[in-house]
């Protein structure tokens, strides 16, 4: 089958290591059919990112008018991934991005809606907190001045663990900062 690299996503800029397939399922362009269609009950889907094996991890705004944090996995058909247990997260906010570091842990970013206003949540692959990040898996990023328009809109994690947050932070701009992975700010 036709494979391609790599490529950058719109949303987030960053590269997803999922490789695109072409079958014999239907005419190019056509809708899988094999695949099963997700649908959120309340909330919308925010971002996704695949996993080395196919699974598919689905960043969620479960209450309605699209806040709090969310997540789920599906199996690389787009059924629900049972053995996947979502922690507890946040809230308040909304999950804004996500992304899956080569180690297998599934870091999300999004905002809050008190103390910094964005923060880092990094998840082992089962679906765990990871306590290492901080208290809940959780590191707040202390950007100081916070207002309610400060949003993360995009993770990434580099080679050796850091984990990138960019984001917006008006009436500056924008911002971008790095965690390192026992969290503390680099």
């Amino acid at each position: 089958g036709l494979t391609t690299p790599p490529r950058t996503g719109a949303g987030g800029g960053k590269s997803h290591d999922a490789d695109l397939k072409a079958t014999d399922k239907g005419a190019p362009g056509e809708l899988d059919q094999s695949f099963n269609i997700y649908a959120t009950g309340t909330g919308g889907v925010r971002a996704l990112a695949v996993e080395p094996d196919g699974d598919i991890v689905v960043a969620l705004t479960p209450g309605t008018g699209n806040s709090g944090w969310g997540i789920t996995r599906l199996k690389a058909d787009g059924s629900v991934d049972s053995s996947f247990t979502a922690p507890s997260l946040p809230s308040t906010g909304t999950l804004m991005d996500v992304t899956v570091a080569s180690t297998g842990q599934i870091v999300l970013a999004g905002d809050v809606s008190s103390g910094d206003g964005v923060a880092a949540v990094r998840l082992n692959a089962s679906g765990s907190l990871d306590p290492v990040l901080g208290p809940n898996g959780t590191y707040a990023i202390p950007l100081g001045n916070f207002s309610s328009s400060t949003q993360a809109r995009a993770v990434a994690v580099q080679g050796d663990g850091k984990i990138l947050i960019a984001g917006i932070k008006p009436p500056s701009g924008g911002f971008v900062a790095r965690i390192d992975p026992n969290g503390q700010a680099v």
